[in-house]
């Protein structure tokens, strides 16, 4: 068995150093954008430029999964499942509970339905995430696990 890349999209925000996680949103309610899960997380899970980082994972997510999304850096839009995609902690075992640790967890991406739904059979997402002060970098990954060998090909006709 291996893993390989079914579709990747990159995504970058930018964003006021100075802003607030409300100015990212663009005037949307949290509840549009942010699941419950992530809005739990609320200020102590980092700065604006790591709340920008999870917007563009989002974007970026969607984006793999073929959702049309805006090109070039944007904010959300009401138009698009934002809430149906969640970017938290991953769960790796290392803390009990990674949504309220201060260390760095890397981050894991979720879809639920409708959205969910957009993945392919024995796909999973895989999600990185990079920031500086004006700018947020994500890219995503639609994984899928294969046996070597015959199923490779029926994996690389679907790109």
């Amino acid at each position: 068995m291996t893993d390989t890349i079914v579709r990747q999209r990159c995504v970058a925000l930018t964003f006021p150093p100075t802003g607030s996680v409300s100015d990212l949103l663009s005037g949307l309610p949290p509840n549009q954008v942010l699941s419950p899960r992530e809005r739990q997380l609320g200020p102590r899970s980092g700065s604006p430029a790591s709340w920008a980082g999870r917007l563009a994972a989002k974007a970026a997510v969607l984006a793999v999964l073929g959702v049309p999304v805006p090109a070039g850096p944007s904010p959300p839009s009401a138009e698009l499942p934002w809430v149906n995609v969640e970017i938290l902690p991953d769960g790796d075992g290392l803390c009990a509970e990674p949504s309220t640790c201060r260390r760095s967890h890397r981050p894991a991406a979720t879809s639920h339905p409708p959205v969910a739904g957009l993945l392919g059979a024995g796909e999973r997402l895989a999600v990185s995430i990079s920031h500086s002060a004006v700018t947020a970098l994500a890219l995503a990954a639609r994984v899928a696990t294969v046996e070597c060998g015959g199923a490779r090909e029926a994996v690389d006709g679907a790109r």
